[in-house]
């Protein structure tokens, strides 16, 4: 019988292969996994409370490996458009789902990808109140 282990909301998982990056060096990271012919595979958001962890995925030989930023509340994230095209979609899901500022996504939905004109932005933000 399969045994389940019980996660607590801000216990942080240990992923292999991954490295810890900084806002302000992020493009460089992003820039040389794609000079090494690293497929982008997706980004993953975490609101943690009083941050945003921002992971991103990428993939060579079937080995993934993987970037970690913290981006504290209020502060903003670099696109990584301007190097894998194809982000542009997962950045604006996070940006509208999330409210995390992504600055100069290649194409920007405006905070409409999912959302539709009246409901209220960023409905995954921890700070919303349950209905």
């Amino acid at each position: 019988m399969m045994e389940t282990m019980e996660i607590k909301p801000q216990e942080i998982i240990d992923i292999p292969n991954i490295r810890d990056v900084d806002v302000s060096e992020l493009l460089d990271r992003v820039k040389k996994a794609a000079d090494e012919k690293r497929r982008f595979v997706t980004m993953t958001a975490l609101d943690r409370g009083d941050h945003f962890e921002v992971l991103y995925h990428f993939d060579r030989d079937l080995h993934l490996e993987h970037l970690r930023v913290r981006v504290p509340k209020g502060r903003s994230l670099p696109s990584i458009s301007s190097v894998y095209l194809a982000a542009f979609l997962v950045e604006n899901e996070i940006k509208e789902l999330f409210g995390l500022e992504i600055t100069d996504i290649a194409i920007d939905y405006q905070n409409h990808l999912y959302l539709i004109e009246g409901v209220e932005p960023a409905p995954m933000a921890k700070d919303k109140p349950l209905e």
